[in-house]
């Protein structure tokens, strides 16, 4: 059911070399930079006062579907981890 999940929709298998890994925990999506551009592309996108987790930036998955836009949009993509919900 990958058109219900915008998770889903808008991010590619992992391991498929691509510039951020996303994953979801509850109703947060977890944006971790890849590579260094992709890791300069988000802190300059992301507001000040955004929460990290470690690497990842800790994004509400209601606003994950436009930042995954944005990330499509500049000709980035993401990868996903499975995850089981």
């Amino acid at each position: 059911m990958i058109d219900a999940n915008p998770l889903l929709r808008h991010t590619a298998p992992r391991k498929a070399g691509v510039g951020f890994l996303a994953e979801r925990s509850g109703g947060i999506a977890l944006v971790t930079p890849l590579t260094p551009s992709a890791r300069a592309w988000l802190e300059a996108r992301i507001d000040d006062e955004a929460g990290w987790l470690g690497e990842a930036s800790a994004v509400g998955m209601r606003y994950f579907p436009a930042l995954a836009d944005a990330i499509i949009a500049a000709g980035l993509t993401s990868e996903r981890e499975p995850f089981a919900n």
